[in-house]
């Protein structure tokens, strides 16, 4: 999947958000989006969250951490930018969201083999509790 050029005309729902992941990480095999001391990167092919972001926006994501806290974004621009792309009152959706994200910063090849097999089963996971 190609990051996309335009931001969604229809938010992205728990469901559709999963079927893009698991398309984007499991069938398409495109790999954590980290950078060479291992912290993720929004630009490049996109990490849990910022696959589904335009470039523009993903380069306005990469200014710092995304802090999270009770599943919502603290930092202001962080949280208009994901607004375009999500309900962020859906809780559903953020802990999809943030979870993920966890999932995907925290991978160790050592501790968890396969990457594509680790997120493939996170994505599971998610479906199973939240749809």
């Amino acid at each position: 999947m190609q990051r996309p050029t335009q931001r969604p005309t229809v938010k992205y729902t728990p469901q559709t958000f999963l079927d893009a992941a698991y398309q984007h990480f499991v069938t398409d095999k495109n790999p954590r989006c980290i950078n060479v001391n291992g912290l993720c990167e929004y630009n490049g092919t996109g990490c849990f969250i910022g696959f589904v972001l335009t470039e523009a926006d993903a380069n306005n994501m990469y200014n710092g951490d995304l802090d999270i806290e009770d599943d919502r974004p603290t930092n202001i621009n962080h949280r208009e930018i994901l607004s375009n792309y999500f309900n962020l009152q859906d809780e559903k959706m953020t802990s999809i969201l943030f979870q993920g994200q966890s999932y995907h910063d925290n991978f160790s090849h050592a501790a968890d083999g396969d990457f594509t097999t680790y997120i493939a089963k996170a994505i599971e996971g998610f479906r199973k509790e939240y749809l």
